[in-house]
């Protein structure tokens, strides 16, 4: 079972406007990301696979255009 959601840049020319994403993404969720070697992950609570959903869904509220610049997986 994922127990994170990591958000990464789609490549290195990404990597400052994926950081401001997942800033977007922070305070929109309340929640802190911990950097990690390619990107950013947030911690998975409660109930896993609709958290991860509710994950795409705030990344289309903060930045509709987030496909274009980062990836999400768990």
């Amino acid at each position: 079972m994922p127990t994170h959601v990591h958000i990464e840049p789609l490549h290195e020319g990404k990597r400052e406007h994926a950081r401001e994403i997942v800033h977007k993404l922070e305070a929109h969720l309340g929640r802190r990301a911990k950097p990690t070697d390619t990107g950013h992950a947030f911690e998975l609570e409660g109930e896993h696979d609709r958290e991860a959903a509710d994950f795409s869904g705030a990344l289309d509220v903060v930045a509709p255009d987030w496909r274009s610049h980062v990836s999400m997986g768990l």
